[in-house]
């Protein structure tokens, strides 16, 4: 369950159609990641999880609104008044020193920035994005009204500041009935959600308006990570990744992938661990831990995100991940601040069970999850060792005790083995200093590979089967998921799932969806993990049950495998092998796109980074013939390796049979005679 709070103005026409846009600017300075903001005060006081600051064109150029949105904790909730005080505390400083022109510069500056070096988009999502936002602004001048302010107007953001008061103020605060102390009455006229309205006291309204600049609260200072020389580096460099270092601490590679011409790099860490265990218990302790330190790095973190430097971190059951990627020029630099915090700094108990509640909630409510959704999380953390489903999380959560943890965290980074690719903008001499750094900081005690567990991925028995696991769950709605085993990895192989995967797509969206209208989400897809292939299905209902589905997945299989030549005709195989040749040989179109398949094939593959290479061979050797046996092969009913997933949710009448006895149909039917 969320607990949200909405503070919505209305603008008017001069702050709504504003070529100075003032609203922007003043949302940009409150959203500005700084050890002084209102977020990081909220969130020192327990008050907030997230907070959001933006300005929504509802009604087009001319009718826009400015919006505070804050997903409070239990306490933000009950301390409401303290939550709302804060962002009023907020603006009353702004009124007071109004928005320095750095500020407005700044902002300008990297707009123009992202606009010139925007990443390649799909082009029907562009066209889109452009054709709404033409409707706006002169050809003579587009976009450049839509990217940029006109002119630094301290005045209009004086008039926006006086404007959000609390009397002009829309408050919609979404939370449960046994927070608020407020139980619905109203019903809301189309989905038929319930909801109350009531006036804000009196007392709260004079707090607010009433409220003074607060010490903790002020201006971010200028962001010492936007970029100041955008200036490209040479590309006489081989175009294939360079092994660069390479010891008992890790391995480190290097790739300036010189078909991306922009100021930008990406830079990959996976740190491996043995704390890092592939079970339940251990999830939960990574888990808590980037809490915190995402917690921690917050200000640093949220400052470059706005200079357009991102970094991103990521949890599996063997290793941690870091990427960080954007302009280049200050890329190290990030790196470098965000690895020095890692092994420093632990909780205290306070924070500690904050981490804690907030992990729980989230694992509670995946509860609440569509039924596919935790159908397939389920279906996940049976098919690759290790992973974990939230209620396996939930259960370890409640186990943890703040003396564990710290434990944890104290021998997290003891004995470390890195992996590490860097590429883009940096020069080789760059990448090589960065290496040194990561090292510096983690190199303590070598994790030898040999003692590090192999990941694994589930293998159906070939005689055995198939297999049916059934879960009753709280949600509405049921689902069933189907997983076919389609053996080991060949690129031959690969190349026929592929093809055959393609055209199952949409016919199985088709039969399921369209023609026989058995739920709102119905998809297949086809992957490979760890060398190993598999084929999946899935539905979302509220009109069928999990094992009709199933056993119109089962029918669907078996009519589309005996009419194969017929549904992939020769002439459709050949339009879909060249399509599958086009994407893999485009389908990566920017930096970070590219340097994520590098990332995999460095260290999932054992860099062999000419493997979309080889997997574009076989697709174009794949004769039509050698794809249909195989094909029959991987759908045909001999393949026992089937593994099925049925979720059964809430529905209020759901048409399922009940199973009977023979001696009691007279107790639930009547027998009548024949009216003439």
């Amino acid at each position: 369950q969320r607990n949200v709070l909405t503070c919505i103005w209305e603008l008017p026409l001069e702050l709504s159609d504003d070529p100075t846009k003032a609203a922007d600017l003043l949302a940009y300075a409150i959203n500005r990641g700084q050890k002084y903001s209102v977020y990081e005060k909220l969130k020192t006081e327990q008050l907030i999880d997230s907070m959001s600051v933006r300005v929504d064109d509802l009604g087009g150029k001319e009718h826009r609104f400015f919006q505070i949105t804050l997903e409070l904790t239990e306490k933000g909730v009950k301390e409401l008044e303290t939550s709302v005080l804060r962002c009023f505390e907020t603006l009353a400083g702004y009124r007071s020193t109004g928005i320095p022109s750095y500020l407005y510069q700044e902002k300008n500056a990297l707009a123009q920035l992202f606009y010139q070096y925007q990443s390649r988009q799909d082009a029907f999502q562009f066209a889109m994005k452009v054709g709404d936002a033409m409707v706006d602004e002169t050809l003579d001048t587009y976009p450049r009204g839509q990217v940029l302010a006109s002119h630094y107007d301290p005045e209009k953001v004086q008039q926006l500041l006086e404007l959000l008061t609390p009397e002009s103020c829309v408050f919609s605060l979404l939370a449960p009935s046994e927070l608020t102390g407020v139980t619905p009455d109203k019903q809301e006229k189309w989905l038929g959600a319930s909801y109350a309205l009531r006036p804000v006291p009196s007392d709260w309204l004079n707090l607010w308006a009433d409220a003074k600049p607060h010490s903790a609260i002020r201006l971010p200072p200028p962001n010492p990570f936007v970029p100041n020389h955008l200036s490209l580096v040479s590309t006489d460099m081989p175009s294939l990744p360079q092994k660069i270092a390479e010891n008992e601490f890790g391995i480190a590679y290097y790739c300036r992938v010189p078909e991306f011409q922009t100021p930008e790099s990406v830079m990959h860490l996976h740190i491996r661990s043995p704390e890092l265990k592939p079970n339940p218990h251990s999830a939960c302790l990574g888990s808590l831990y980037l809490d915190h330190l995402t917690d921690v790095l917050h200000p640093l973190l949220a400052s470059a995100q706005s200079a357009g430097l991102s970094t991103r971190f990521d949890l599996d059951p063997f290793e941690l991940s870091l990427e960080v990627f954007g302009f280049s020029e200050k890329a190290p630099l990030l790196l470098q601040e965000v690895l020095k915090q890692m092994p420093q700094n632990p909780p205290t108990l306070e924070q500690f069970n904050i981490y804690v509640a907030r992990h729980k909630k989230d694992y509670l409510n995946s509860q609440k999850d569509l039924a596919v959704r935790q159908g397939k999380e389920l279906l996940d953390s049976l098919v690759v060792y290790g992973k974990s489903t939230k209620m396996q999380k939930l259960q370890e959560l409640n186990t943890i005790t703040y003396e564990e943890f710290l434990d944890f965290h104290k021998n997290l980074f003891e004995k470390t083995y890195i992996e590490a690719l860097f590429g883009g903008n940096l020069s080789l001499q760059e990448a090589e200093s960065t290496w040194l750094d990561v090292q510096h900081i983690f190199a303590r005690t070598p994790y030898p590979k040999a003692d590090q567990p192999a990941r694994k991925v589930l293998s159906l028995p070939d005689h055995n089967g198939p297999f049916l696991i059934s879960q009753s769950i709280e949600a509405q709605g049921n689902a069933a998921l189907l997983l076919i085993d389609q053996g080991l990895f060949t690129f031959e192989h690969r190349a026929a799932q592929e093809i055959l995967s393609n055209a199952l797509h949409e016919a199985f969206f088709d039969t399921l969806r369209t023609k026989q209208k058995t739920g709102y989400i119905a998809s297949s897809s086809a992957t490979a993990i760890e060398a190993r292939l598999f084929q999946s299905f899935f539905v979302q209902s509220n009109s069928h049950q999990p094992e009709d589905l199933l056993y119109r997945f089962e029918l669907f299989l078996e009519t589309f495998n005996e009419d194969l030549a017929t549904n992939i005709p020769e002439e459709r195989f050949s339009m879909i092998q060249a399509s599958m040749i086009h994407s893999l040989q485009t389908r990566f179109r920017n930096l970070r796109e590219k340097m994520n398949l590098w990332d995999m094939l460095a260290f999932d593959e054992k860099g062999n980074f000419t493997f979309i290479d080889e997997r574009v061979q076989a697709l174009q050797n794949l004769p039509y013939e050698r794809f249909l046996a195989l094909s029959k092969e991987f759908l045909q009913r001999k393949n026992r390796k089937r593994l099925a997933v049925l979720c059964e949710g809430k529905l209020p009448n759901p048409f399922a049979y009940e199973l009977i006895a023979p001696d009691q149909i007279p107790s639930i039917a009547k027998y009548s005679a024949r009216v003439d």
